[in-house]
């Protein structure tokens, strides 16, 4: 309204003073030309969550196929090594508000690239902070659930009557095993903004639960180009050293009868969920695998932090990450300054081979964390012999 009265008036004055008028008119409509470059300019400091959502329209563009559970991504068009999937990621985590220390470089740890770590290029001493992700970029299990949901959620809008559909919204609540009761009417089954009422319907085995909703949105998003965490995802490697994917044979050469149990009862859980939604069932076991070892828990549900999933462990020498409603920081605690050349190690907490062993797929040697009646309960007795080294004065083999 104010826009046409400026307009009413300024004719009104031509007719009155054509000469300056028309100089005036150039001026009206030049700042008009503007407007929209302002409001272009203005919609570039719009929150994350804005761009998230315009990413989201950009899936349902003519560029999109249909991919896990029949939504739509956009695929990239080019093979990307995982070298420089690393420097994409690098690239996006700073241009997000991701920090790394200027004296730290990201490397490959072995020469397939498989494999990478930060090693200090310049000094280092007590206290720097080597890596901060802010909150927005941290994809949390409740977050991930909240964008299945919604994305289903708008499926089951425009495809209620195609018999393309391949799961409702509900289906899916159910087979993740947090709304086993809710019916129709519940209210779950069509707010976009599930997580919130669904983390508080959470059963027993939550930790699974969550664990299973990351690895299903890492397996729907790892090549969609369209979401806003592609860059973290792409990265991620598809290779699997934990012991959830073993064999059996290698899970009972390797195990106590408790913890093949347990990894037998992961499987099952896992490869139930991956049948009901029709997943690759190996496929999904791996990823859930990768998850397990590269989350962090909280009261937010698990979470990956773009990149802390580079720091290496080391019982001694490593740090540990600190986490606050801001997002995450891993400052270096070690009173021992670093060296150019020295590699940056963090610490996974103060974990035994037999949980390292389970979790992550490795040990490390002369665990101070190692006892033989934690050894004992994790691991069979003659891989311990074989392929531990224990702290001085150790004989786990004595042990009744």
């Amino acid at each position: 309204m104010k826009l046409s009265g400026a307009l009413q008036s300024t004719r009104v004055w031509l007719s009155q003073a054509p000469h300056a008028g028309a100089s005036c008119l150039l001026l009206l409509l030049s700042g008009l030309v503007w407007i929209p470059v302002l409001l272009f300019v203005a919609s570039l400091s719009s929150s994350r969550g804005s761009v998230v959502q315009a990413q989201r329209e950009v899936v349902l563009s003519s560029r999109s196929v249909s991919g896990i559970l029949g939504i739509p991504i956009v695929p990239t068009t080019r093979a990307v090594s995982r070298a420089e999937a690393v420097g994409e990621f690098q690239e996006w985590f700073l241009a997000n508000g991701g920090r790394m220390h200027p004296n730290i470089s990201l490397v490959a740890m072995d020469a397939d690239n498989a494999n990478f770590g930060y090693v200090a290029t310049g000094s280092i001493t007590k206290g720097d902070a080597l890596v901060e992700a802010p909150e927005h970029l941290v994809l949390s299990s409740r977050g991930a659930l909240a964008e299945i949901v919604a994305d289903l959620h708008r499926l089951d809008r425009a495809e209620r009557n195609s018999a393309a559909r391949k799961i409702s919204v509900r289906q899916f609540v159910r087979v993740m095993g947090y709304d086993e009761d809710a019916d129709e009417d519940s209210g779950l089954t069509t707010n976009a903004d599930a997580a919130e009422s669904l983390d508080k319907l959470r059963k027993k085995k939550a930790d699974r639960n969550e664990k299973a909703v990351l690895a299903l949105f890492v397996m729907i998003h790892r090549a969609n180009t369209a979401r806003f965490w592609y860059p973290e995802l792409a990265m991620l490697p598809r290779e699997c050293t934990m012991a959830l994917c073993w064999d059996a044979d290698r899970v009972a050469a390797t195990f106590s009868t408790l913890i093949r149990n347990r990894l037998r009862d992961d499987q099952k859980y896992y490869l139930r969920i991956a049948q009901a939604l029709a997943l690759d069932s190996r496929e999904f076991v791996r990823t859930v695998a990768l998850i397990k070892s590269r989350s962090w828990g909280g009261q937010r549900g698990i979470r990956m932090v773009p990149g802390l999933e580079f720091v290496n462990h080391d019982p001694v020498r490593g740090s540990q990450a600190t986490f606050s409603s801001g997002g995450a920081r891993f400052l270096y605690e070690q009173a021992q300054a670093l060296r150019p050349g020295d590699q940056i190690y963090g610490s996974y907490g103060e974990k035994h081979n037999g949980l390292l062993l389970m979790q992550f797929g490795f040990v490390v040697q002369r665990n101070p964390y190692d006892t033989c009646a934690s050894l004992l309960k994790y691991l069979n007795p003659s891989f311990i012999a074989a392929n531990i080294q224990l702290a001085e004065g150790m004989d786990c083999s004595r042990v009744d």
